[in-house]
């Protein structure tokens, strides 16, 4: 539903660009839910040349990059989010955080 929805958001995105926005959002609203807080909110915004995801939740702590092992089922969605992204980040309050990636997204 939350793939559906982003792409939705960018709908005259390039086709190898869309499968990298869908592969993030996947893996950041994953993350929040697996290591945040609920509530879990998506934003996504068109920046220019740059498609911005915002995913917020109401943990304090921040993302971290896991390393990825061959046996290992688990710890890649940052470092998948890192490697795919032209940025990401993170900022808190006192309500909790927001995680941040930025995409280019292929329209000029």
């Amino acid at each position: 539903m939350v793939r559906r929805w982003a792409a939705d958001a960018v709908p005259h995105i390039g086709a190898e660009q869309l499968q990298d926005l869908l592969l993030v959002v996947t893996e950041m609203v994953s993350n929040a839910y697996d290591h945040g807080q609920q509530p879990v909110s998506l934003r996504v915004l068109v920046l220019g040349v740059r498609v911005r995801l915002e995913v917020t939740d109401t943990s304090l702590d921040p993302p971290v990059v896991g390393r990825s092992r061959i046996a290992d089922t688990r710890g890649r969605g940052m470092a998948l989010v890192a490697a795919l992204t032209a940025d990401w980040g993170h900022t808190t309050s006192a309500a909790g955080k927001v995680v941040w990636a930025e995409l280019e997204h292929g329209i000029v």
